[in-house]
């Protein structure tokens, strides 16, 4: 009897003991699982926040290209043939732009039309050469630049933004 009071309560005094230390085990693994949502929730938030300055930095490029554009045409203090110059240089100076990127998509408009009357000259069929020529990234750079250089621009400085 005295061995099973002395077991009994060896058992007794360290049934806590082993709840306490079951009890930790399971209070750490929800911590660390809380430490890891977390993270993860930090992350998307830095993630977030450099594609947001990216964005604000692209749009203060944009403004800044716009101001430029329909600033650099005004000239002040000149009269006569010399404001005449002046509003030729402005218009220049806000022309290079666009300008340089139309003729680029000409030239590149011009070659393409140019190996499709060569290949046609050869006997290929004008549909064939037209599908293998212009493909669908074409398109998307025309339409890109259409977009970005006459419809948005102009829209825009109609509405005199």
């Amino acid at each position: 009897m005295a061995i099973a009071s002395l077991l009994v309560g060896a058992v007794s005094a360290l049934a806590p003991k082993l709840l306490d230390h079951f009890k930790g085990r399971q209070d750490n693994k929800q911590e660390l699982a809380m430490m890891a949502l977390q993270l993860k929730s930090a992350e998307k938030t830095a993630a977030m926040q450099i594609d947001m300055t990216a964005i604000a930095g692209a749009e203060a490029s944009y403004q800044a290209s716009l101001r430029h554009d329909t600033s650099a045409g005004k000239f002040e203090g000149q009269t006569g043939f010399g404001r005449f110059l002046a509003d030729l240089m402005g218009a220049w100076r806000s022309a290079i732009r666009p300008g340089i990127v139309s003729l680029f998509v000409l030239m590149y408009c011009a070659v393409k039309a140019w190996t499709c009357y060569e290949l046609n000259a050869q006997g290929v069929e004008i549909m064939g050469i037209i599908e293998e020529i212009w493909t669908y990234q074409d398109w998307a750079m025309l339409e890109l630049t259409v977009g970005y250089y006459f419809t948005n621009r102009g829209i825009e400085k109609y509405c005199g933004k």
